[in-house]
């Protein structure tokens, strides 16, 4: 799927925003939040809610949850990471849908006092999944790269 460039600043603009807004995050720290927009032909579906996330040696899982109803999944994460890169196959719940494949790296950005967040992209070229946390500031912190702006100098 091709965007036009007013449709790409669009959706970079919308993405920063999701994972930058405190007010997006999850209030406790290590608590995940996530998102996900799928194209529908001709408009964006767009879906957010908490996350469990489970990352344990190159295991990878995740359960997120409605929005609206915490004890609902409606998305199910299994697969491995390795290196950062994050690859797994996608279960939506109540659903006919069929599982389909996303892959994506996970990045940590570590702030100048105390904490930091972690920031995970899934993609499969029709859609995104998104999670992010932000770090507890007793948690030591280690960036996975440059320190990134999305806006400003």
């Amino acid at each position: 799927m091709r965007f036009d460039a007013t449709q790409q600043r669009a959706w970079i603009a919308m993405l920063a925003l999701l994972l930058s807004s405190p007010s997006l995050v999850a209030a406790s720290p290590e608590g995940w939040a996530w998102f996900r927009a799928e194209s529908t032909g001709t408009a964006w579906w767009m879906g957010q809610g908490k996350a469990d996330v489970i990352v344990s040696g190159r295991r990878f899982e995740a359960a997120l949850r409605d929005s609206q109803d915490s004890t609902v999944v409606v998305l199910s994460l299994r697969g491995s990471i390795s290196d950062g890169l994050v690859k797994v196959r996608v279960t939506q719940h109540e659903s006919d849908a069929h599982d389909f494949d996303v892959s994506g790296t996970l990045s940590r950005v570590c702030w100048d006092t105390k904490g930091g967040r972690e920031t995970l992209l899934l993609a499969d070229g029709q859609g995104v999944i998104g999670l992010v946390r932000e770090l507890d500031p007793s948690t030591p912190c280690k960036s996975s790269g440059p320190r990134r702006h999305w806006f400003g100098p």
